[in-house]
């Protein structure tokens, strides 16, 4: 992979993960929890890995062994 396909490929992944954050919020609202298995169920696990990487959720608790991210 060149270093072209590298930043392609990056600015793919922020656009994908910018288009997922934005439904979140439109399901669920800014600024509320969401389960993590809400998340997946809805948008794949991979989603939710992206989601994290570019700092679109954090981690805000675990009830009952569910995680929680903050949207």
């Amino acid at each position: 992979m060149t270093y072209e396909e590298y930043l392609n490929r990056r600015e793919q992944d922020i656009h994908t993960a910018n288009q997922l954050h934005a439904l979140l919020v439109e399901e669920f609202g800014a600024g509320n929890a969401v389960y993590e298995d809400a998340i997946i169920d809805r948008y794949g696990e991979s989603s939710l890995n992206l989601l994290r990487q570019e700092k679109l959720v954090q981690g805000c608790g675990n009830i009952c062994g569910r995680k929680l991210y903050a949207i």
